[in-house]
């Protein structure tokens, strides 16, 4: 009797590790998990109207450059980014930010030299963020004190 219930323990063994989710899902191509990309945008295309794919548009970036955690910093070489091309459809969300104030835009807001960071999927944008810097005026006070004297 012993012996019969280590052997069936056994079978039922083999049994549950052949039917793991990497034996489930060969064959099929996982999806990633999002990522985010950080750069200049170098050019946007808007389409006239949505393919068949219910895409509305391209971005194109160019990544800044980070180096490996790790390594030393490149000594005097000119290193420079990646250029990625992402696509934006229906579902793409916008906003802009200035430090932590943020607002709502629109796809027609993207323009080339602009800085952002895009939440994606593969080549699929779900979300562009237009990072937007203010210049602080100088103070007209202080600048009629120093010309005065």
């Amino acid at each position: 009797m012993r012996h019969f219930i280590a052997s069936a323990a056994l079978i039922v063994g083999f049994f549950g590790a052949g039917s793991s989710t990497a034996f489930a899902a060969k064959g099929v191509k996982k999806t990633s998990a999002p990522g985010v990309a950080h750069g200049v945008v170098t050019h946007v295309e808007h389409q006239k109207s949505k393919s068949a794919n219910g895409h509305i548009g391209e971005i194109t970036i160019k990544t800044h450059h980070s180096k490996k955690k790790g390594q030393p910093a490149s000594a005097g070489k000119k290193v420079s980014g990646q250029t990625h091309k992402f696509t934006v459809g229906a579902n793409t969300t916008f906003s802009r930010s200035n430090g932590k104030q943020q607002s709502p835009a629109t796809f027609a807001a993207v323009h080339t030299g602009e800085h952002v960071a895009i939440t994606h999927t593969g080549h699929h944008a779900s979300s562009v963020k237009i990072h937007t810097h203010t210049v602080k005026k100088a103070n007209p006070k202080k600048a009629n004190k120093k010309t005065a004297k």
